[in-house]
């Protein structure tokens, strides 16, 4: 499994269990994937996926201790797909995203291509 494979799976846990601990998503992952993983694995993939803005934090000041809770941004799924898409047209150009659009049954015409190569940068 790739590092950004294992991104996708605790966006996955996240978006099945809504706001929740670290321990839970990790819990979470470990069930999706039948593997075990380190606390810490997981805490910093929360952590970079909050700083990209995917995820976000809260925390609840209890009595003994702070307590943070993650959940799903409301503009994750904008921001995951112009990564994405900017990913695939910094390794394949327009050759990729116009395959992406064959793979989507859209025809694209030159001007759309261009149009969503001006949107990409």
């Amino acid at each position: 499994m790739k590092p950004g494979d294992l991104k996708g799976i605790v966006l996955q846990s996240l978006n099945n269990i809504g706001k929740a601990k670290v321990r839970e998503i990790l819990v979470e992952v470990e069930r999706l994937t039948e593997k075990k993983y380190a606390y810490t694995t997981i805490a910093t993939i929360l952590t970079r996926l909050e700083k990209e803005g995917i995820i976000r934090s809260e925390k609840n000041n209890g009595k003994v201790k702070s307590i943070k809770f993650y959940s799903l941004n409301q503009s994750a799924h904008k921001n995951e797909v112009n990564s994405f898409l900017k990913s695939l047209y910094t390794k394949f150009g327009m050759v990729g995203v116009k395959h992406l659009g064959d793979v989507l049954n859209a025809e694209l015409s030159e001007d759309d291509l261009e149009k969503i190569r001006k949107k990409l940068y």
